[in-house]
């Protein structure tokens, strides 16, 4: 082994399934660390790479890995890199035994590790970090190329014949301690940024791995104030918040509004955090009002009140409703559920999800996970079992396999009928078409008055001409996809086409799209959305009779002057 230390960060990140392509721009928790060990003194003449790739192939790492030729790799591991990270250390064992692996990030647990799909790999990984990364680093920095590291090294786990050896525990640092990598500028110019204001959270929700970690040290006004201004520099946007909450932790939220008031940044930037409903106050929502957009997600997980008692989640359902009446039409809203809780089931979920859907902008749904410093160490308590590879909970008390199966798979139709569907591996997310609050449909053809037509805002409908309607017919009948219409009219501004298939009713709404409304599709300026309930397999018909009757209801809106 060289004897001058080369250390390389593995991270690899997720690209999402849906068509938007979307993606965080790089590892933050990889160039945290890197920031760390750049920022010792002690360290400066430290050779250090980030190798952030999204592949699955262990040969992409492993080929970068031979270039750079480190003497430790430091891999920041996630439940959806495990297996790859695995693998690498594997090929780097069998290639060069002298260089040490170390795996840390949420996933590196020794219960992870020991399922069945991991435990070939732990004779090929050194040590792993259960804890926060940054001392670690600085100590594995200084002392990997001893004999002895493992045990010198304070916050390791170590395999052994006779299982995980935990050496001395770390002390908890103080944060400031280590730099920012916005503060050093060693980040990718991208406009997707990422701020932490405090660490750990005081939930102890059974289902989240924020576990046990006290939420009681926080970022100074002098520190959030670098990492704003490296985060302008840096010609950042958008801004994830990565703490718990804005309103868990009093003393960080006082210290980013006093940063903020100095560097002026976030008012510039579209930001996105958590909050915990109970805790919101005016300050929270004067703050938020100085953002240029600000997108606050709530994680209700469950309306079902016992449900979350039993998984050690407080919720005040009465006070709930009261923040979001404060926040609605001030704030973007996203509502975060979780399918397939243990104790909860599909009718109570389905309650949950209809619920949601009246009070967000935005409904994330996660399908469960067991997760170690979660369910995964809870699971035999919990009566769960679950799927090693993925981690999606099969069965539990209130979901049997099957299930679990129909109802994300109803979860999925119903983002995909609804307007922004994102969908992950395991999980999605959607803004709900608007409120169905519509009276039934009738299939009944309106008659109109023999008053005059209607005006621009107008609220009495009125019908197409024959001519007009019957030309629609005949595109809607041609389409292939078994939709029929019976009615078609313009009603304050909206053209309303009332179609039925195989005894199901529900109308096409096509109005001018504007910015930030809600539509199942938009085309040319025209905005798509209906009122009714689609069945399962029935979204992927509706938007191919969307797409075939367009340029058809495109030239008939153009001829609608002075009523649409």
């Amino acid at each position: 082994m060289s004897a001058e230390p080369r250390i390389a960060f593995l991270a690899r990140d997720l690209v999402w399934a849906d068509e938007s392509g979307g993606v965080l721009p790089f590892s933050y928790a990889a160039r945290k660390l890197d920031a760390s060990l750049r920022s010792a003194p002690d360290l400066a003449g430290v050779e250090s790479t980030v190798i952030d790739l999204r592949t699955d192939d262990p040969e992409a790492f492993f080929a970068r890995i031979r270039e750079f030729r480190p003497t430790l790799i430091a891999a920041s591991t996630y439940i959806w890199s495990t297996k790859v990270f695995c693998q690498v250390a594997k090929q780097v064992r069998a290639w060069d035994s002298s260089v040490r692996f170390v795996m840390g990030g949420p996933a590196a647990r020794p219960s992870l590790l020991s399922l069945a799909p991991y435990a070939p790999y732990v004779d090929a990984i050194d040590a792993v970090v259960v804890g926060e990364g940054e001392e670690v680093v600085r100590e594995l920095a200084r002392k990997h190329l001893h004999d002895d590291w493992r045990r010198e090294v304070a916050g390791l786990v170590t395999p052994s014949p006779l299982g995980w050896r935990h050496a001395t525990p770390q002390e908890r640092p103080a944060l400031d301690g280590y730099a920012s990598p916005y503060q050093l500028g060693n980040v990718p110019r991208d406009e997707v940024g990422f701020l932490e204001t405090f660490r750990g959270c005081p939930m102890r929700c059974a289902f989240c791995q924020w576990g046990d970690e006290r939420s009681d040290r926080v970022h100074s006004v002098d520190y959030l104030a670098g990492h704003l201004r490296g985060m302008a520099d840096s010609g950042v946007e958008r801004v994830y918040v990565l703490d718990a909450g804005f309103n868990l932790s009093p003393r960080a939220f006082r210290n980013l509004m006093e940063a903020e008031r100095q560097e002026q940044v976030l008012e510039h930037c579209q930001v996105l955090g958590h909050i915990y409903p109970t805790h919101i106050r005016d300050e929270h929502l004067d703050f938020f009002d100085t953002f240029a957009r600000a997108e606050v997600t709530v994680g209700i997980q469950s309306f079902d009140t016992a449900v979350l008692q039993a998984l050690g989640r407080r919720f005040d359902i009465p006070r709930f409703e009261a923040v979001m009446a404060q926040l609605q039409g001030r704030l973007d809203i996203d509502l975060e559920l979780i399918l397939g809780l243990p104790g909860d089931n599909p009718r109570s979920f389905r309650r949950t999800l209809e619920r949601a859907m009246e009070f967000a902008t935005t409904v994330r749904v996660f399908y469960c996970l067991a997760l170690p410093d979660a369910l995964l160490d809870r699971a035999d308590e919990l009566g769960i079992e679950f799927d090693p590879e993925t981690f999606m909970v099969t069965r539990c008390e209130g979901w049997t396999l099957d299930e679990l199966k129909t109802e994300w798979a109803y979860v999925l139709e119903l983002a995909q009928s609804c307007h922004r569907p994102h969908i992950g591996p395991n999980w999605v997310d959607f803004r709900p078409n608007p409120p169905r609050r519509d009276p039934p449909v009738d299939a009944t053809p309106k008659r109109s008055s023999n008053g005059p037509a209607a005006r621009p805002g107008d609220r009495r409908p009125t019908e197409l001409s024959s001519a007009s309607r019957a030309s629609l017919g005949e595109v809607i009948d041609g389409s292939g996809t078994g939709w029929r219409l019976h009615a078609a009219r313009v009603d304050g501004g909206a053209l309303l086409l009332d179609l039925s298939r195989e005894r199901r009713t529900l109308i096409l709404e096509v109005t001018p799209a504007r910015h930030g409304q809600r539509r199942f599709r938009e085309l040319e300026g025209l905005a798509y959305s209906y009122r009714g309930e689609l069945a399962t397999g029935e979204a992927e018909r509706l938007t191919a009779l969307i797409l075939y009757i367009h340029a058809h209801v495109h030239a008939t809106v153009k001829g609608l002057h002075g009523v649409f």
